[in-house]
């Protein structure tokens, strides 16, 4: 727009029309994507990091606002001179005072992202170590419980067959005893009921 004013050339109230739509929206656009940047950084950031930051931003554009106002103003009158003037000075002024303040919002919105980002790891990492001892601990309990249950079944088992090994042999003078309450037990009671049946058949028999 400056441009064409300063080389003297007529602005079509079309021309004017499109341009000064141009800058309402880009204006409405700066506002509405500030507006979700606002939403998103107060739920994530504590109000003190970013009180005076989007202070800042609210005054400097309401500054920019106003200066716009008077730009579109200008432009309908062709006031080159008095746009150039606004620009270059307050209004260029308060843009990059504004600016300023965006940056520092994100500055700070990257450094909350990264804490948050350390934060997760080290959590991460902490159900990984308290995962690997708990698989650790429960490997170690069921390692144990194997070896007793083996022991509880192998033991019997031997006995067992050491008994019968003596009863094959004909050594009837022989019992087992698990002072056992399972099957185990009962079978050991019925093998010692057999040994003392067949030690007395054979006690009448010499008789």
């Amino acid at each position: 727009v400056l441009n064409k004013l300063n080389t003297d050339i007529t602005l079509t109230p079309d021309d004017v029309e499109k341009v000064v739509k141009d800058i309402d929206e880009n204006l409405g656009q700066v506002q509405m994507r500030f507006g979700k940047f606002r939403e998103i950084f107060e739920k994530v950031a504590p109000e003190s990091a970013y009180k005076e930051h989007f202070a800042v931003f609210d005054e400097n554009y309401a500054s920019i606002k106003t200066h716009t106002e008077t730009i579109v103003g200008m432009i309908k009158t062709g006031d080159a001179e008095g746009i150039t003037a606004i620009y270059n000075g307050d209004y260029n002024k308060s843009f990059g005072t504004m600016r300023d303040a965006m940056d520092q919002l994100t500055n700070l919105s990257l450094e909350a992202a990264e804490n948050d980002y350390k934060a997760s790891n080290q959590a991460f990492k902490r159900i990984l170590i308290n995962s690997g001892i708990t698989m650790a601990l429960i490997s170690i309990i069921l390692i144990v419980i194997g070896i007793v249950f083996t022991r509880l079944i192998r033991d019997p088992i031997a006995r067992g067959l050491l008994f019968a090994k003596l009863l094959a042999d004909g050594d009837l003078r022989q019992s087992i005893d698990l002072s056992r309450k399972d099957e185990f037990g009962e079978l050991t009671d019925a093998l010692n009921q057999v040994v003392h049946k067949l030690s007395d058949v054979i006690g009448s028999s010499h008789r």
